[in-house]
């Protein structure tokens, strides 16, 4: 066998060169590691719809334009929620 760097002939069994040491193989590169599980989107869909439907109830509920339901509270928290389960998701 003959060397790539050096041209020097080598045995056939040399994992390098005698000469000048260079590998007598290109070592195999494996994939790396796996990516990383998506996080599933159902958690978020649940909660921004749950908040969407408790703001409907609390907008029913209120009686002059400045009340505050603790329906509407709710909502505006499990929206809080849903859009930080959005935002924490990996791509």
């Amino acid at each position: 066998m003959t060397c790539t760097a050096c041209g020097a002939t080598i045995a056939d069994k040399a994992i390098v060169c005698y000469r000048c040491g260079a590998p007598t193989a290109v070592p195999v590169r494996r994939g790396g590691p796996p990516p990383a599980p998506r996080r599933p989107i159902v958690p978020a869909a649940v909660a921004i719809a749950g908040a969407g439907a408790l703001e409907i109830v609390g907008f029913t509920h209120a009686t002059g334009a400045a009340a505050a339901t603790p329906e509407m509270a709710a909502g505006a928290v499990l929206a809080a929620v849903g859009a930080w389960l959005l935002l924490r998701r990996r791509r």
